[in-house]
């Protein structure tokens, strides 16, 4: 007697198939942690200790966010308010011309768009004013 052999078809079954891909994607979708891209951080500096320069050589400008106009943020120089950054250039002239040791001091509030603050330096830049410094907010150190 001889035993034939059967040739099967190999087949793979797919049944469950369907239920083994939806585990895993369950799997996945609660082990997974979802984190929202953190952009960087930027930290202005603080002072301690800064030094004085006289009130003649010295020119203040003033920036605060401002909502719903052409520009987004106030600009005063020395308690006149300026309506368009270009205005800038022409005063700062104006005032380097006549003081050539003139110094800038920006006091720009931490809320007000840089591309603002970055639009008044350029215009203190093309004015030749280089001696621009920030006022930030001081500590206060051990008394």
């Amino acid at each position: 007697m001889r035993i034939e052999k059967k040739k099967s078809a190999g087949k793979i079954p797919t049944s469950s198939m369907a239920d083994i891909a939806f585990l895993l994607l369950i799997f996945f979708m609660t082990t997974t942690i979802l984190k929202d891209e953190a952009g960087l951080e930027v930290v202005y500096p603080d002072t301690e200790q800064g030094t004085k320069t006289e009130r003649e050589n010295t020119a203040r400008i003033w920036m605060a966010p401002l909502a719903g106009a052409k520009k987004t943020a106030l600009t005063v120089i020395n308690d006149a308010e300026i309506k368009d950054y270009e205005d800038v250039l022409g005063i700062m002239q104006k005032k380097r011309d006549k003081n050539p040791a003139l110094s800038v001091a920006m006091n720009v509030d931490e809320k007000t768009p840089y591309k603002d603050v970055n639009s008044v330096l350029e215009m203190l830049r093309k004015a030749h004013t280089n001696r621009v410094f920030f006022i930030s907010n001081a500590k206060k150190g051990p008394e």
